[in-house]
């Protein structure tokens, strides 16, 4: 692995945008997109480099660049006080969220909505710091989620969630709408912020063999929010990329034909290769990454390389595809096996 790091390399978010919204074919490389890479994978690569890594946005703008990303991946959005929290000092993750914090209408009132509403102006002056150092040519994506996600796995927990859908979907309903409009009012900051060049919204809704509330549910309660971002990223001429985990092929004519997703990203081997997608929708949006997690974490570099390969091969003939991993890049994946990803960008085509 010599090519990288790419200290030459210079950003193009037009190129990014053409080969997956023009469906031009890629030339010379293939895009590049993550919505998440854990710094500690990024120190590893800096000392690979031979580079000092700090973690700040400069650093972070270094590692694009060097990598081939055209892109600044930055998120945005609310914090959500909740009532527990549990510390795991020697895992890759630093925290777990054991119970849901709304599981009446009482617990709804006495929620601290006013914080999450605080929380909301935060997010223009951090993406104003990132625009104003973004380099010449290099775009941003910002990543915001919910109010799906959000709601199952901290507001309301798992099991209330699952119960009150019929018990008191009301409750459910108020929820879903308090904080659905708290997120609007985020998209309103990013859509005007300076050099973002498209959202990716973030909302697991599935596991292995299907969505986890009935797609009715989803639809009367999920899918409108999503609309109505996805018209405020519209109208400032931008394009609405969607992430979301599992097996959610249920739903996906509403994601394209009534929300107008640009793109769908989060792919697993074992419920939809990225490649079998591209064969069902790559004519109605992009799709995203898709090297499978689970691969880019256990395998070695000569079954790795010819898995990618393969990948490629299928899915970037005819534009509309980006190079990535299935979901992201966490703690736990080799730097080597990332570095090796990020440079068959670079050679696949050559």
């Amino acid at each position: 692995m010599g090519l990288l790091p790419m200290r030459g390399f210079e950003p193009d978010s037009e190129y990014f945008l053409d080969v997956l919204l023009e469906r031009k074919e890629p030339v010379g490389r293939v895009p590049l997109f993550e919505i998440s890479i854990d710094g500690k994978v990024v120190a590893d690569i800096f000392g690979i480099w031979g580079e000092e890594w700090r973690g700040g946005i400069d650093d972070w703008i270094k590692f694009y660049r060097y990598a081939g990303y055209d892109c600044y991946i930055a998120w945005a959005g609310v914090s959500l006080p909740h009532r527990e929290r549990i510390s795991h000092v020697d895992t890759v993750r630093d925290w777990a969220s054991i119970w849901g914090v709304i599981t009446s209408w009482e617990e709804f009132d006495r929620y601290p909505w006013d914080e999450v509403e605080g929380s909301v102006p935060e997010n223009e002056r951090r993406l104003l710091e990132i625009s104003e150092r973004l380099p010449e040519g290099m775009g941003m994506v910002v990543v915001t989620a919910g109010p799906f996600e959000p709601v199952m796995e901290r507001l309301m927990g798992y099991e209330v969630l699952f119960y009150l859908l019929y018990d008191d979907p009301a409750l459910v309903h108020a929820v879903f709408d308090r904080l659905g409009g708290i997120i609007e009012r985020v998209y309103r900051i990013i859509a005007d912020i300076p050099g973002v060049v498209a959202v990716c919204h973030c909302d697991d809704m599935g596991f292995k063999t299907s969505t986890l509330i009935s797609p009715e549910h989803l639809r009367q309660l999920v899918l409108p929010w999503h609309k109505r971002y996805a018209d405020i990223v519209h109208s400032k001429g931008l394009p609405f990329f969607l992430h979301s985990c599992g097996n959610v092929e249920a739903i996906m004519p509403d994601w394209i034909e009534e929300v107008g997703i640009d793109a769908r990203h989060s792919f697993e081997d074992a419920i939809t290769p990225v490649w079998r997608a591209k064969e069902l929708y790559g004519d109605r949006i992009a799709v995203l990454g898709g090297v499978d997690v689970d691969k880019l974490a256990r395998w070695d570099a000569e079954r790795l390389s010819g898995y990618i390969d393969d990948l490629l091969e299928r899915c970037v003939p005819g534009g509309g595809y980006a190079l990535g991993s299935g979901n992201s890049i966490p703690a736990y994946i080799p730097a080597e096996n990332y570095l090796l990803m990020l440079e068959k960008a670079q050679t696949f085509l050559s």
